[in-house]
């Protein structure tokens, strides 16, 4: 899931999102356009602060099939999705 809509849909406004983070509000709205990318730091704040829904891989252009093969593959090989 996009950053973008996952806060829309937890109900989060940009700038509680930047708060909770730790960036400015800018920053966000770069993450959320596709302007810039959050580094690893910041890609595992915003997986933990989501609760799992946001992952890294949500940052790049990865199609969706290939998000749903990877967790099908790590659910076999028994590892957390």
């Amino acid at each position: 899931m996009r950053l973008k809509d996952w806060r829309i849909k937890a109900g989060r406004t940009i700038a509680s999102v930047a708060e909770e983070l730790g960036v400015q509000s800018s920053t966000v709205v770069r993450w959320e356009n596709g302007e810039r990318d959050p580094d690893a730091v910041g890609k595992r704040k915003i997986f933990l602060m989501s609760g799992g829904a946001v992952s890294p891989d949500d940052f790049y252009d990865v199609p969706a099939w290939r998000r749903m093969l990877a967790g099908l593959v790590d659910r076999i090989a028994g590892r957390a999705a």
